[in-house]
């Protein structure tokens, strides 16, 4: 049986050729504003070598030394990476208001309190600064596959509001994306109980495989252009700042 970190090795190796992390970089790198940038969750690298290729000092932080080694050699690029941390508390050891922008990717399904690590998002902001975030929705879904990476839920767009909320941080953009995944999803999850194959997503670079990754990757970014009026999705997205302050002069709404 494969373990949790073995399956999070897998994703992160074919981060380069995965459809899904391609389009929401694509969609997300807009979103980047200033020089300091957290990176929290930084996985292998593959947003904090984009980030640091378009000049941010990025610092990458994870819980596991693998994976923040490999984001701090950044081989694929030869950008800087202004600094790396092994860090698996809820309390990051950095000053208030560190950061313009602080990224976190489907990180925060992984830890019990998450609304202490959102806390930590507001206290790190700048006032003007900006949290980019996205995590799984639709707890209908939670299945066999959430169980494997060590999901502790899915959201709701209103429990992630209000621990937003909560923690101080006022919402600019919440809506829902990747609404073409979540039929296939409840089928594999809730109706055949078998967790959902990645073989498209990391299966062998085939021809066809190859161009059906791409197809669904473009059809993401069509999803991107009308998700304020999509009705679910797997994925919420998330753009927010620091309450009592006003929305970043420079925000765009999706």
């Amino acid at each position: 049986m494969i373990n949790l970190k073995q399956a999070l090795v897998a994703l992160e190796h074919q981060a380069a050729t995965d459809y899904r992390r391609q389009a929401l970089q694509r969609m997300l790198l807009p979103w980047i504003k200033g020089p300091r940038v957290l990176d929290a969750g930084c996985g292998m690298g593959f947003m904090t070598t984009a980030l640091a290729r378009l000049g941010h000092r990025v610092v990458a932080v994870d819980i596991e030394h693998e994976f923040v080694a490999t984001a701090i050699r950044d081989n694929r690029s030869g950008a800087r990476i202004a600094d790396g941390l092994v860090f698996a508390d809820s309390q990051f050891p950095f000053a208030d208001a560190s950061y313009d922008t602080i990224v976190s990717l489907d990180v925060i399904e992984h830890i019990a309190d998450d609304a202490r690590v959102l806390q930590e998002f507001a206290r790190l902001l700048q006032p003007q600064g900006r949290l980019v975030l996205t995590v799984p929705a639709l707890p209908a879904l939670f299945g066999q596959r959430d169980v494997a990476m060590g999901h502790y839920r899915r959201y709701t767009k209103q429990l992630l509001e209000q621990r937003l909320t909560q923690a101080g941080l006022a919402l600019d953009t919440l809506v829902y994306w990747n609404a073409l995944g979540v039929a296939p999803y409840f089928l594999a999850e809730r109706v055949f109980h078998r967790p959902i194959s990645d073989s498209i997503r990391q299966g062998r670079p085939t021809w066809s495989r190859q161009a059906l990754a791409s197809l669904i990757e473009h059809w993401l970014l069509v999803e991107w252009t009308l998700a304020s009026a999509l009705p679910v999705g797997l994925s919420l997205v998330v753009m927010a700042h620091p309450l009592d302050t006003a929305a970043p002069a420079i925000y765009t709404k999706a």
